[in-house]
């Protein structure tokens, strides 16, 4: 038979279990609804949630000081990935902890070229983009370097393979299926597989590309066209949009397709019909990322003192908006 001292102590662990329940769960929602940005003048780096409350703000240090990056990206077992923002790290990337601690150091292996794009796959494996300086001499004119790679690490930092990109510069790499990547060139567009297998799907400037969460890649091709390829390579949709036109972003949810450019964004479906049509604050618009339950993020800076954060729910209306003190504009988590 159970004491009254017993069953005393039992209901105290029963309200401790659920009081760690309870908090388990608001830890894991907030790390859901909020993304990480960085003040390239200032080098710290703030979390924001999804009301627009800053919930960590830190400065991440390197052994030669501060870093502010211009890429984030979260890892699959916690923590985020980012590079240097600085020219005299532009080859490195971290691993940093929600603390801002440094989980670990690594280097492409040409240790002349900038890291332009990072992604996490299925897997866990981290692919790195970098692209080579381009060198100006008096006398030659441009020279540029032939050493642009797509690099695969494990998650623990260590080197899987290199895919050198000979000239074309590879500017972003997303996911696609658990068996390819997709990476955007200053020539076109490529899929990668884990292996090591790289092929050029489509001949196109600069393009900008997003992934559907069936792993169809979306592009803007030739300025006003969107265009879907599965993972064979073959077109699947094409529509042309005026609207597209200086689109800097694209992100593709489960039921739309979002594209944003300096002042305005735009929500299609995937019969290329424009949904809903959104201004955005005067200034630069710089960053575009999904959160949960079908939320946009969409953030930039409107003077060099202040940025702007937004959250857009799946509809197009506003949930939240929040000016910041600082250039937030260099990068938004995914």
């Amino acid at each position: 038979m159970i004491t009254k001292v017993e069953l005393r102590r039992l209901g105290r662990y029963v309200m401790l279990a659920a009081y760690l329940a309870v908090l388990a769960f608001w830890s894991a929602s907030a790390w859901a609804n909020s993304v990480w940005l960085s003040d390239g003048v200032s080098a710290r780096m703030i979390e924001v949630s999804e009301t627009g409350r800053i919930v960590s703000d830190f400065v991440l240090q390197s052994d030669i000081g501060p870093l502010a990056p211009e890429v984030i990206i979260r890892g699959n077992h916690g923590g985020f990935w980012v590079n240097a923002g600085d020219q005299r790290l532009s080859d490195h990337f971290y691993h940093v902890a929600p603390t801002g601690q440094l989980l670990g150091a690594y280097r492409v292996p040409d240790h002349n070229a900038k890291i332009t794009s990072i992604a996490i796959a299925h897997d866990g494996d981290v692919w790195v983009a970098a692209k080579r300086w381009t060198e100006m001499y008096p006398i030659f004119g441009e020279v540029r370097g032939d050493s642009n790679a797509i690099s695969v690490y494990a998650p623990d930092g260590t080197l899987i393979h290199t895919m050198p990109m000979g000239h074309s510069k590879p500017l972003q790499i997303v996911n696609g299926t658990g068996r390819l990547m997709w990476i955007a060139a200053t020539d076109g567009i490529y899929q990668a597989t884990r292996n090591g297998q790289l092929r050029k799907l489509v001949s196109t400037s600069h393009p900008t590309i997003a992934a559907s969460p069936d792993g169809d890649l979306w592009s803007i091709v030739d300025g006003s066209n969107l265009v879907e390829y599965n993972e064979s390579g073959a077109k699947i949709t094409e529509f042309h949009s005026r609207h597209l036109q200086h689109m800097k972003n694209l992100y593709v949810t489960a039921n739309a397709i979002w594209a944003a450019s300096l002042d305005q964004v735009y929500k299609f479906n995937q019969q290329g019909r424009l949904l809903a049509l959104d201004e955005l604050p005067i200034g630069q618009e710089a960053g575009m990322a999904q959160g949960t339950n079908g939320t946009i993020w969409l953030e930039g800076w409107l003077s060099p003192k202040t940025s702007w954060i937004m959250v857009l729910d799946h509809s197009g209306s506003v949930i939240s908006q929040k000016n910041l003190q600082g250039v937030y504009a260099l990068a938004i988590s995914e």
